[in-house]
């Protein structure tokens, strides 16, 4: 897949210090599965804050949008978010 890649002020991104660049990210390539280590989390949440989007911040970290969604939900859960009862979401699920 080809895709612009912009340098970060976080140290994700392009390595050789040119703002922006074309890349070609295999399979291969993508950032690994499994657990977020707090300097990345506290890196997407910095971007998160400079309105970067979930697609933008995946191309940095060499994920997926949903991925960064999902680290930024699971984070927000164990810093004590409940949701609220009456949410479409929080009901029974009749699988």
């Amino acid at each position: 897949m080809k895709y612009t890649e912009a340098r970060s002020a976080t140290g994700h991104g392009i390595s050789d210090g040119t703002s922006v660049t074309e890349r070609d990210i295999s399979m291969d390539e993508m950032r690994p599965r499994g657990k977020w280590t707090n300097k990345e989390l506290n890196d997407v949440k910095s971007l998160v804050e400079h309105n970067f989007s979930a697609s933008k911040i995946a191309k940095i970290f060499k994920t997926t949008k949903n991925a960064i969604i999902g680290a930024l939900y699971r984070d927000k859960i164990r810093n004590g978010y409940v949701p609220p009862e009456d949410s479409k979401y929080t009901g029974p699920k009749n699988l």
